[in-house]
């Protein structure tokens, strides 16, 4: 049986270059160093490398800081929504089978605004408002009788429906 050798390696260590002029210009104040060294007295280099790492710190603590902000005021911006739309002053008076109306509507932009007229639960005039304004008119109900109402509702034709103002009234 022969003996044979596993750790046969080829090398050589006089290919390498080696830098011998390394630029030590950031160093340099550490050179002139006293001979006793004063370690309570830090050296230029030491000062900077110590104000960057504040500086790191302090722009990390910024960043965290408005993202978070950022993201909280997202989270409850879209929680809340935004407005509803509001009525000003709803002013509704039926007088010989006509219906007056007159009301301001306010923060509509987001919003869909629906204006109802109701006989028994039955639609019989419906028009969307889309914009911040004063709306006045009047409506004939001669072909009507019995229980009606006007209504301003409000959806964002998603998932929100409500009511903003009901005037009920009987002919």
């Amino acid at each position: 049986m022969a003996n044979t050798e596993f750790n046969n390696i080829v090398f050589d260590n006089t290919a390498t270059t080696t830098n011998f002029s390394p630029n030590n210009v950031a160093q340099s104040d550490e050179l002139l160093a006293p001979e006793t060294y004063n370690y309570e007295r830090e050296t230029n280099f030491a000062k900077l490398k110590r104000k960057i790492k504040i500086a790191k710190i302090a722009v990390f603590s910024v960043t965290v800081t408005v993202t978070g902000g950022a993201i909280v005021v997202g989270l409850t911006q879209s929680n809340n929504g935004p407005k509803i739309p509001v009525v000003e002053t709803p002013s509704f008076r039926v007088e010989n089978k006509t219906l007056f109306y007159s009301f301001k509507l306010t923060d509509v932009k987001n919003y869909k605004v629906i204006f109802t007229i109701k006989n028994n639960k039955e639609n019989i005039y419906e028009v969307v408002l889309d914009k911040d304004d004063t709306y006045e008119s009047s409506y004939d109900l001669s072909s009507c009788s019995g229980s009606l109402s006007a209504s301003l509702d409000y959806s964002n034709e998603v998932d929100l429906f409500g009511n903003l103002y009901t005037y009920n009234f009987e002919l």
